[in-house]
């Protein structure tokens, strides 16, 4: 699923980082969040998503991430569920600024792991460079250009 909405550039996930706030798409099969989102959605229903619910991870409108939460059966997320999904978040994010913090201090970089979480996408960010070079486009264009050719070939 994360895959899919770094692919599309769009999605639930995708749509929490900005505002930095919580996206509760409570059924993917249709209604609202499938016109949302309409490729993202018909994807996820072929991975057997039905709902999925994005939490931001940050403070003050600042995301520095999301934690996505996914359900094969559509329907809302319960109150019983929210009550630990949101402070689950929180401590995702405090977690995550400790550990981003101690590597600040030079502390035998703790967060070494976090180095890697988007290396995997070396590639997207060189390949739309080439592409604006190619092209003569801007960035946007460039990787809206780049997304559409990886869904329509069904790459990532």
């Amino acid at each position: 699923m994360a895959e899919a909405q770094y692919t599309l550039g769009d999605g639930p996930c995708r749509s929490a980082l900005a505002p930095a706030a919580p996206i509760l798409a409570a059924d993917l099969t249709g209604g609202q969040d499938a016109l949302r989102w309409p490729v993202f959605a018909e994807q996820a229903v072929v991975l057997g998503v039905r709902a999925l619910f994005s939490l931001p991870l940050g403070s003050a409108g600042i995301a520095i991430g999301t934690l996505d939460l996914y359900r094969d059966t559509p329907g809302p997320l319960s109150e019983r569920d929210q009550a630990f999904a949101f402070p689950a978040a929180d401590a995702i994010t405090l977690a995550l600024l400790a550990l981003y913090a101690q590597g600040e201090q030079g502390d035998a970089h703790p967060g070494g792991w976090l180095d890697g979480a988007e290396t995997d996408h070396e590639e997207v960010h060189q390949a739309t460079g080439m592409i604006m070079v190619h092209l003569g486009v801007g960035p946007e264009d460039a990787l809206a250009r780049l997304r559409a050719h990886a869904c329509v070939t069904d790459r990532p």
